[in-house]
């Protein structure tokens, strides 16, 4: 459903960060291997994303490149 998300890099913690897209502010969950690769905040992003509806939550994931997402969606 949602492919993947770009804008400006908010905050960047070790399992989540905080991207600005046109003035939201989501929340991605994302792995050690791609908290490595970030960039410095205020600089704009692109994440591969998979989105987990469950009965109760909805969580958005990211990933730096698809290969790290089809590996971490299908295990």
């Amino acid at each position: 459903m949602i492919e993947f998300i770009s804008g400006k890099l908010i905050k960047k913690y070790p399992n989540y960060a905080i991207i600005d897209n046109n003035g939201f502010g989501y929340k991605v969950n994302i792995t050690l291997n791609t908290y490595n690769t970030l960039p410095e905040l205020s600089e704009n992003i692109l994440l591969d994303t998979y989105f987990n509806v469950t009965e109760n939550s909805q969580s958005l994931y990211g990933f730096k490149d698809k290969l790290e997402k089809d590996f971490k969606t299908i295990n």
